[in-house]
């Protein structure tokens, strides 16, 4: 089998051309000069032999060597000869052209080779001697118009509105202003008066209300006696005061940064995996204020406002649970 080194296509050892793009193979180029020599020689040979003939004293004694249908047979053969060099030099053209530019190869195949009619003096067709016809053939490149078809990348269409996430997105702005309010409430009740607010009058003026409140309540939990030793009841209350303290402020922060589920209310912007960290984060800092509370103060202590607002983190994580993200392709598939 053969192999074609300008489609790949395989072929019988006995063809000199490609079937599917006409290329001629190097290695049968010999052959066809080998065979264009001989039938020369031979066409040599006839006219010599047809002019001795002639030649002879008793040439009228002799049957006619050379007649009208002898002579059409010489013709045609040159007309042969003549198709199959010209055949060779667009196939040497070709190839020059593609050692200099290989682009311009598969262009330079049908060019150069005239189009007219092969005559044949044997009875049997002769293979080599046809000209290379670009149209039988086919001389588009690749990719070329007219050629073979490329594939098409996948078209995206634009990014429909969802109704899960604007229903979502809604729900949990609320459930963020609602916990953000809580704030502004008292978490713990009896004698402190607490208020969640009261962690950032602490830091930015002391001598106000909320942070003379929330001053008080940070000496009771350094006053407060936890069972084991000294050592021991030393680091449970300067853990539980320093989470008071500034646990406050990082969950207000936290809460506040779940804000941007403002963006998908339109149902385009998804930054699904945004709004889940934040929300189950706020709701374990929420968590840990919860249990600090408790073993300093109690449950008792705990008003329903605290739990309110820990527990609106809870619910958008819920929700967020089922907030969708994907990309529409045409057709409405969902990836």
């Amino acid at each position: 089998m053969k192999i074609c080194k300008n489609c790949g296509t395989e072929t019988e050892d006995n063809k000199i051309r490609c079937p599917r793009c006409g290329y001629l193979f190097e290695e049968d180029m010999d052959s066809v000069l080998r065979r264009m020599k001989e039938n020369l020689n031979n066409y040599k040979k006839e006219v010599t032999a047809e002019n001795a003939a002639a030649k002879l004293p008793n040439a009228e004694s002799q049957e006619p060597v050379s007649g009208p249908k002898e002579r059409f047979e010489l013709l045609a053969e040159v007309a042969q000869l003549k198709g199959e060099v010209k055949a060779l030099h667009g196939e040497i053209d070709r190839m020059h052209a593609s050692s200099v530019n290989p682009q311009a190869a598969p262009q330079a195949m049908g060019q150069g080779v005239p189009q007219q009619p092969v005559y044949y003096a044997q009875p049997y067709p002769a293979p080599y001697a046809q000209p290379y016809n670009a149209a039988a053939y086919g001389a588009n490149p690749y990719g070329a118009k007219g050629g073979y078809a490329q594939p098409k990348a996948v078209e995206y269409s634009k990014r429909a509105r969802s109704a899960n996430r604007i229903v979502i997105s809604i729900v949990c702005t609320l459930l963020i202003a609602l916990s953000i309010g809580m704030f502004f409430q008292v978490w713990l009740g009896g004698d402190y008066g607490v208020k969640g607010f009261d962690a950032f009058s602490y830091i930015f003026d002391k001598d106000s209300e909320g942070g003379l409140r929330f001053a008080v309540y940070l000496e009771a939990i350094s006053a407060k006696e936890f069972a084991g030793n000294a050592t021991i009841a030393n680091i449970c209350r300067n853990f539980c005061k320093y989470v008071v303290q500034y646990g406050v402020l990082v969950y207000a922060g936290l809460v506040v940064l779940g804000f941007p589920i403002l963006f998908s209310l339109g149902g385009k912007l998804r930054f699904r995996g945004w709004h889940r960290f934040f929300a189950w984060v706020s709701f374990l800092a929420a968590l840990l204020l919860f249990g600090v509370f408790c073993w300093v103060s109690g449950f008792s202590a705990l008003t329903t406002w605290f739990l309110v607002g820990a527990g609106a983190n809870f619910v958008r994580c819920l929700f967020l649970i089922f907030y969708r993200s994907g990309t529409a392709l045409k057709g409405g598939l969902q990836q």
